[in-house]
């Protein structure tokens, strides 16, 4: 993905001419990340858009005592932190890379100018305030409704569709995310992540390695997650 497209990806900026959207891409930065580096902190101003070019970038929830969790992933083509980006305000969580990654980065005088000249965008950005919301709305549902192996199986999967590695050469598709890592996202301890992931090795539907998943039957994933459990 090069810069242009992953700025044509952002579901604002994509409304602008091609002509005016090469031009921004000229004036972006390519930023790249190492593994564990952080993009910005809670509190932090910000100071212009993110989008990802490769790899993934989780956000962090800071708690008093700097103790900190995983809540959600960006990967390529997707904006990191758009709220921030459009209230105005300062960011509300923390950003980190969770393997190396690139983000292309435009400054926010940039952004912002290019949005001034059509005032036609402000109802796009409304729609995508309102689906950051409504996405919210949906977790909280399903923090809910859903018990643990549905909601661990619906995660294991938006995983592996939004960050699937690049070079992966195994015919089966995986997930580089540790069994430690996919609790934190979910908010559940490592010793029940463990122990389901077990029961699922076990019925053949995934194989566990060192930080990796591999998916060897994702029609029964798709089965738990739509709330059929193992017999």
């Amino acid at each position: 993905m090069t810069p242009l497209e992953a700025l044509g990806s952002d579901p604002v900026l994509s409304m602008l001419p091609k002509a005016e959207l090469g031009k921004l891409s000229k004036r972006a930065v390519t930023r790249r990340w190492k593994k564990g580096e952080v993009l910005f902190r809670k509190g932090d101003a910000c100071d212009g858009a993110h989008v990802v070019l490769s790899g993934c970038i989780v956000r962090l929830i800071e708690g008093e005592h700097g103790e900190t969790k995983r809540m959600g992933t960006w990967g390529p083509g997707q904006s990191v932190a758009p709220i921030a980006l459009y209230d105005g305000g300062v960011h509300h969580f923390t950003a980190m890379a969770h393997e190396p990654s690139a983000t292309v980065f435009l400054p926010r005088r940039e952004h912002d100018a290019a949005l001034a000249k059509r005032p036609e965008l402000k109802d796009r950005i409304i729609r995508l305030l309102c689906k950051e919301i409504r996405s919210n709305y949906a977790y909280v549902e399903a923090m809910i409704f859903l018990d643990v192996p549905s909601r661990l199986a619906r995660r294991v999967l938006d995983l592996q569709q939004r960050h699937a590695p690049a070079d992966e050469h195994s015919p089966l598709p995986s997930v580089h995310f540790s069994q430690g890592e996919i609790a934190d996202l979910l908010g559940f301890s490592r010793k029940w992540i463990g122990r389901e992931l077990g029961r699922w090795r076990q019925a053949g539907i995934v194989d566990l390695q060192r930080g990796r998943l591999v998916i060897r039957n994702q029609a029964a994933l798709e089965r738990i997650g739509a709330g059929h459990h193992l017999s």
